[in-house]
Formats: structure tokens, sequence, C-alpha cells
């Protein structure tokens, strides 16, 4: 029989960083360097960050711990407070205060939380819990599979942070220098009139393509000019990336996505009193900050 044992639950601080580290690298995160781990725990962008996520305690010795990344984000209904859930992993004997943990976030009523990465167990809890689909797929493009948007008229790319800064507004402004130190790829599609601005991450597909290196679109301003020159735009985060092909979840686009992508299943959640599927995206995320 299963051994329970009873640990005290606290919200983690600047300070308990080492212990957490440490034990995300000794369990559900070991396959990922201890610096990328440690950028999950540590992150420091503009805004309030109230913890690092919470922890279960026996002795000092962290034994369960669900991870939190917090962003404020201007939206349409103004300043919206967000919390990205991200690892989390209880030591089997503590198992049944698993969801005290995911209680003691959830309790932080202000904020929207979405959940990016889970696994099917989790998923099956958080739908309980009131979170709904942010979407179930994604989809992969490929070079010139979108080449009526080759010639975008009158409109230039650049990818210099800062060629790109100038035309930003105060918001996309923050976005770019919150991610500049994270590898993120940067686009700007401008023209005379208006600009669309693209944040991307590098990353390797996983299941039949595992290993593919794609360029993942985080986060898109002016959703409609930037589809109209969607093919330049690839081709600029395929560049910087070093990637064969372009990936862009369900949610970024909504019913303006372009045409022709690959589907590929995956689960995202989320829960808002103010927010809907389409207005929300990926930076500010473990996404971003766990990368190796």
């Amino acid at each position: 029989m299963e051994t329970r044992r009873k640990a005290s639950l606290v919200a983690a601080q600047d300070d308990d960083t080492e212990r957490i580290v440490e034990f995300l690298c000794e369990t559900m995160l070991r396959d990922h360097s201890e610096a990328a781990v440690r950028r999950l725990i540590e992150y420091r962008w503009s805004g309030q960050i109230p913890n690092r996520g919470f922890m279960l305690l026996d002795s000092g010795r962290v034994v369960g711990y669900l991870g939190t990344v917090y962003s404020e984000r201007m939206t349409l209904v103004g300043r919206t407070l967000i919390c990205n859930l991200t690892a989390w992993y209880v030591e089997p004997e503590y198992r049944a205060q698993s969801l005290g943990l995911l209680a003691a976030t959830l309790g932080q009523k202000e904020y929207t939380f979405t959940a990016l990465t889970p696994n099917a167990t989790s998923v099956s809890i958080l739908r309980r819990l009131g979170f709904v689909e942010l979407s179930h797929q994604f989809r992969v493009y490929l070079p010139v599979m979108n080449l009526g948007s080759l010639f975008a008229g009158g409109a230039q790319v650049l990818t210099r942070s800062e060629e790109i800064t100038p035309y930003l507004n105060a918001s996309d402004r923050t976005i770019l220098e919150d991610h500049l130190a994270l590898g993120c790829s940067h686009v700007l599609l401008v023209s005379d009139r208006e600009y669309g601005y693209v944040v991307a991450r590098r990353r390797r597909l996983t299941g039949r393509l595992r290993g593919l290196p794609i360029s993942e679109i985080l986060y898109v301003s002016n959703k409609a000019f930037v589809v109209k020159g969607f093919e330049r735009v690839k081709w600029a985060l395929m560049l910087q990336d070093r990637s064969v092909a372009t990936a862009v979840d369900d949610s970024v686009f909504g019913q303006l996505r372009p045409a022709l992508g690959i589907p590929r299943a995956r689960t995202r959640l989320f829960r808002s009193q103010v927010l809907g599927a389409n207005d929300l995206d990926s930076v500010y995320s473990e996404i971003v900050l766990l990368f190796d």
C-alpha cells in the first residue's frame, strides 16, 4: 500500500529558486538543461510577479511544485493579468496534495489562466475546474505553400530589432524588449499605412516528424495584414531560425488563418472571465522560457 505523507503548501519566492531548480531537474524536467529550468523560474520582465509558483515542503525539502509564469498585458478590455501554468509534479507519497497546489494557484481570482502544454491527466482535471479549449491543433506551413501572399504590395520585411522598434506602439515595444534576450525571432511586415509584428520561437516537432526544426509563431499583431504577406513572413522567420517550416496554433489567427496548413493535434486550455480564445497568445509563457 502506498504511504501518504503530509507536506506544507507555500508560495515560492525568489530565494526558493535553487531548491526548485534542483527538484525539477531531478524529476519532470530532467531532459532539460539546468539553465533552461532556471530560466523558467527566474524570468524577469515588466509587470508584477507575485510568486514563483507554489510548492510542497517536507522538512524544508521540495516534494511538489506547480510553476507559474505571470504577465501583465494590454488587451481589448484593458490591463489584464495572465498566469501561465507550467511544470506540475508531486512525489508519489505526497500525491494526495497535488490538487492543493492547483487550488492555491487558481485561488488568485484576478488572473486569466493558460495551460499550453498539459498532458492528458492535466487536461481532464483542468476541464473539470472550468478550463475550456484554447485550441485543439496547430498547423505546419511548408515553404511556398502560400505563394499567393508572396507579394504584399508596397510592404517591406524587417528583422533587426533596431529597425523594428521605431514602428511599434507601446504594447508591442514592451513585448519586443521583454523577449529580446530569450532567443525569439522577430519580424515586422510594414507598409506606409500599417504594420504587422510577429514573434516566433524555434523548436523541433515531435511524433512522425520528430526532430524537424520549425519556427512556431507565438504572437501576431494586425493579423489580417500579416496573412496578406504570410509567405514573406515565413521566409524571414525560417532564415532567422534555420528552420524548414513555420507552425501556428489555430488560436493565433482564428478565422483569419492562412490556407493550406498541415494540421497536427495539440490541446491547449484557458480559464478567463474577461478574454476569449482569440485574445490570447504564447509570449510571456513557458514556450518562450523553457528551451535548450
